[in-house]
């Protein structure tokens, strides 16, 4: 047997009936507010802060000394100049950048990271810098040692992170960066 609905159980009648109808629909003239005649200009710097539209940026985090290798640095820009280089000389202030921006970097596409094999006084190297980065949860991200030596940096580095690149020379260096960029 087929159950008919009873118009009853609907939030509107089947068919034109003696029961009263539904309230009238609201149209578009309902929804229409006056706006206030002094809105902010969208172009004005006060309102909006165009670097923080900048998660779509590739950026490299260089974590040394920004006069160290100017000639690279140059190519790198000349190559991509639309990449944000941030340059942090210690480990330390790679790990609060990191803590501070972590979001951020979390949040953008294209991230790669380039460090030396050592920070002596410090006595950090490049294995802490990966262990931060899988503490932050940032381990899947590029990264990249640029040293004198990669036989000497081996030979120092037993425990060497399968993940992490590691480069003497200039133009492998490049090479990781166009490839990841």
């Amino acid at each position: 047997k087929k159950q008919s609905l009873a118009s009853a159980e609907l939030p509107y009648p089947l068919t034109s009936s003696s029961q009263p109808s539904m309230p009238a629909v609201p149209n578009a003239s309902f929804f229409q507010f006056p706006l206030p005649s002094s809105l902010p200009k969208l172009s004005s710097s006060s309102y909006l802060d165009m670097n923080r539209f900048s998660i779509s940026k590739p950026m490299l985090l260089w974590i040394d000394s920004s006069d160290n290798d100017r000639k690279l640095k140059k190519e790198i820009e000349k190559n991509h100049p639309t990449l944000e280089i941030k340059f942090k000389p210690t480990y330390k202030e790679a790990e609060e950048y990191l803590t501070a921006n972590l979001r951020d970097i979390q949040g953008r596409d294209r991230v790669i990271t380039v460090c030396r094999g050592f920070y002596s006084t410090e006595e950090k190297s490049y294995t802490d810098i990966a262990q931060l980065f899988d503490t932050l949860n940032l381990g899947e991200l590029p990264m990249a040692v640029y040293t004198r030596s990669v036989t000497m940096l081996l030979e120092r580095t037993p425990n060497h992170p399968k993940r992490v690149e590691i480069f003497d020379k200039q133009s492998a260096l490049l090479a990781f960066i166009n490839r990841y960029l």
